[in-house]
This record gives C-alpha cells, sequence and structure tokens, in this order.
C-alpha cells in the first residue's frame, strides 16, 4: 500500500514576517504620536459681553476694554486688554504664571485669528522690565489689571480684539506644554470676548 503524502505547508521567509510586524508597529506609533488615541474633548465657548464678570477659578476676571500700540518698525503690535482681577484663593502667585497661555489668552479677531505671541498679567499700574513679575496676592476687593498680549505681526483687523478665559488649577508636579507655569485647565470652558480695540500711536 503506497503512503499518500501529505502537502507541504509553504512557509515564507522568516525575514518578511519580522517586516510585517515592523509596518504594524510603525503605524501604531504613528497613531499615537498623533493623538489618534487621546480622548479630544471640544472646548465649549460661551460667550460674554465686555463688563461680564467670570470666574476662572483661581481669580475673578473682567474684561473691560483694549488699546493697540503698534511698534514705530511695524514688527509688533503691543495690546493692552484694560481689566479688573481679584485673586480668589489663599496663595499668591505670580502675575505671568497666571496668563500666559493659562488663564487669559488674546487673538486677532480678524483675518487668521492668530494668537498672540506672549501675554502677560499686570497687577495696578506696575509693569516690570521682564514683563508681569510682581506678586498677584489676594485681596477682598477687585484690583485694575491689564493684560499685555504681544503680536508679531500688524493686527489685520483694529476694530476688535477677542480675549478667551479659561478656568485654571494648580498643577500637580506634571510638565507638558500647557502645565509648564504650574497651571492646568480645570475644565472646557472657553469664554469668549470680543471687545473693541482702540488703535494708538506707535511707540
Amino acid at each position: 500500500m503506497t503512503a499518500v503524502s501529505q502537502p507541504k505547508t509553504a512557509v515564507g521567509p522568516r525575514w518578511a514576517k519580522w517586516a510585517i510586524a515592523g509596518v504594524v508597529v510603525a503605524a501604531i506609533a504613528a497613531v499615537w504620536a498623533m493623538g489618534g488615541f487621546n480622548q479630544r474633548t471640544a472646548l465649549e465657548y460661551v460667550a460674554r459681553q465686555p463688563g461680564d464678570l467670570v470666574d476662572l477659578n483661581v481669580l475673578e476676571y473682567r474684561p473691560l476694554s483694549a488699546a493697540a500700540y503698534p511698534a514705530k518698525d511695524s514688527t509688533r503690535v503691543d495690546v493692552y486688554v484694560y481689566s479688573t482681577c481679584r485673586n480668589t484663593t489663599d496663595t499668591v502667585y505670580l502675575e505671568s504664571y497666571i496668563v500666559d497661555r493659562h488663564a487669559v489668552t488674546v487673538y486677532d479677531s480678524g483675518g487668521k485669528g492668530l494668537a498672540a505671541s506672549s501675554a502677560n498679567l499686570f497687577i495696578g499700574n506696575y509693569e516690570g522690565t521682564f514683563g508681569g513679575t510682581e506678586s498677584f496676592n489676594p485681596t477682598e476687593e477687585p484690583l485694575p489689571c491689564r493684560v499685555k498680549a504681544t503680536f508679531d505681526k500688524g493686527l489685520e483687523d483694529t476694530a476688535t480684539i477677542r480675549v478667551v478665559a479659561r478656568a485654571v488649577e494648580p498643577s500637580q508636579g506634571h510638565f507638558s506644554t500647557i502645565e509648564a507655569s504650574g497651571f492646568v485647565f480645570a475644565d472646557n470652558t472657553a469664554y469668549d470676548y470680543e471687545l473693541p480695540l482702540a488703535l494708538e500711536e506707535p511707540q
């Protein structure tokens, strides 16, 4: 009786299997790097009028008006958002730590809506050499304050400026992009203001 031989299963080169595995791993890594596996939560923008008071968790903030001061060489525009601020905590904060890319962000409301390249908070009439570096103390009453936002290019629309305010809270020692100054966003609510912008003489 003649034995029936079983057909042999074709086995590809071992390097081909490793190559396929490498492609899969690379694809997963690319998706992860682009945030494909992160849970994204859209911001909820809430429209506010100039003079409306909002609670930003560590401070109460009320933007009132804004003025633009172009540089004489046209390389930048400094926008001052005149406001009131009150530290509602028991902690003394540095002014700039609260504002710059955190609680308050200033945007060009025309054109592409670009954010200011930097922003600082000044309490009262003080303006330090290197920006807002004075202490922001807890108080019972709101204090006059200014947010100074610098735009690298001329504003495309000088009629209004957009101010977005978000509640923040102290971070727990983590250091990511939004936590570099010691604060993280407390929620996904963004208070959206559009303020009239007065154009002042170049400085």
